[in-house]
């Protein structure tokens, strides 16, 4: 919790596909000490509630997410908005998600109510020509030329997880869209390079740069 009397701008933060981690809890932790409330919904609870997988086990992590719709996940979203505000914040909740939790946060701010304001972290699959397959899973790309909140959208330049050319449509789309829009390329960084649980793609600048970013912009589109 954030110090000192509400309201405080509220935050959801979308895990990435290995679960709520101790990451994803820091993120939690350095939004509270800069004054927002956060909540981090657990989008595994249907099939898997409370897994935790380790970063060297992708195959399983992908096994899990394959259990989840993105129409399912945005109802969670939804649910962790509102509990936003019955826990005394502005009106207008932020969303930030990493990875896939990036794609599901941009997904959630052209769909879910109540958000204001959305960040994705090199968010996967978001740059797909192709409608993703099984039921209940949303095309994203065309929803960025007509979005409807103010984004922000990180991406390392060394990314070896998100091919170029979906970066280009990705930045394509928002740039049509008639709400403020950032897409920021950062120097050096690859995939996952906020995560400083992982050393061998952790980059302290470039994850010190997003941050500040993703601070400034959400001060000033909340509340």
């Amino acid at each position: 919790m954030p110090e000192g009397d509400g309201p405080f701008p509220g935050v959801v933060v979308v895990m990435e596909v290995f679960g709520l981690n101790d990451h994803i809890g820091s993120v939690i932790s350095h939004f509270g000490r800069r004054g927002f409330l956060a909540i981090a919904p657990d989008l595994y609870v249907d099939h898997a509630p409370g897994t935790v997988i380790p970063y060297g086990e992708l195959t399983r992590a992908r096994e899990i997410r394959a259990t989840l719709s993105d129409t399912r996940a945005l109802e969670h979203i939804g649910r962790a908005v509102r509990w936003l505000r019955e826990h005394d914040t502005l009106p207008g909740a932020g969303i930030v998600g990493y990875c896939m939790g990036g794609r599901l946060s941009l997904l959630a701010g052209a769909k879910v109510e109540g958000i204001a304001a959305a960040v994705g972290y090199y968010p996967s699959g978001l740059g797909l020509v192709d409608p993703p397959q099984g039921r209940g899973n949303i095309h994203a790309l065309p929803l960025l030329q007509d979005y409807r909140v103010p984004a922000l959208v990180h991406f390392g330049a060394d990314d070896d997880y998100i091919p170029p050319d979906h970066i280009g449509r990705i930045a394509q789309g928002l740039a049509a869209s008639k709400v403020q829009t950032e897409l920021v390329i950062h120097a050096g960084a690859g995939h996952a390079f906020n995560n400083d649980d992982r050393p061998e793609a952790f980059r302290q600048e470039a994850a010190r740069q997003a941050w500040e970013r993703t601070l400034a912009f959400f001060w000033s589109h909340l509340g």
